[in-house]
Formats: structure tokens, C-alpha cells, sequence
């Protein structure tokens, strides 16, 4: 919510922070590896996942409201 390269995208997503619409939240999930070499074979055998608390917890986080508030009236002009 804070990329300013595209106004609008700013200005939508931080107004519907500001009015309690949007939530921040943490998801507690796996990281997946990805190589960028086609040709790449990886030399370990393939695991099975073990179990893991699936889900999202919401989160709290401080975020400066005046100066949100001050960066959409400046690119909302």
C-alpha cells in the first residue's frame, strides 16, 4: 500500500485502510523454491510435507494515518 508508481492503486487501497475495510494478517504457510535454470534437477529425493498449523492471524501494525492522509490529498491533485 505504500507503491506510488500507479496513483489510483495508492489512493483506493489506502482510503480503504483508513476506513477499516482492509485488515493486515500473516499467513502461515510454506516457501516454495523455484530455480530459474530449466535444465536444473535437484539431487535430493522429494519429502513429504510435514504437518503445519495452516491459517492466517490478523496483525496490528503502526502506520503513520496523518501522513497517509497527507499523501492522497497531494496525489489526488
Amino acid at each position: 500500500m505504500t507503491n506510488t508508481t500507479v496513483k489510483t492503486g495508492y489512493i483506493r487501497h489506502n482510503i480503504a485502510y483508513l476506513k477499516g475495510d482492509l485488515k493486515p494478517f500473516k499467513v502461515k504457510t510454506y516457501r516454495y523454491i523455484y530455480p530459474f535454470e530449466k535444465s536444473f534437477k535437484f539431487k535430493m529425493p522429494q519429502l513429504p510435507y510435514p504437518l503445519y498449523d495452516k491459517g492466517m492471524t490478523y496483525i496490528t501494525v503502526k502506520r503513520d494515518v496523518e501522513k497517509i492522509k497527507a499523501n492522497i490529498e497531494r496525489l489526488s491533485k
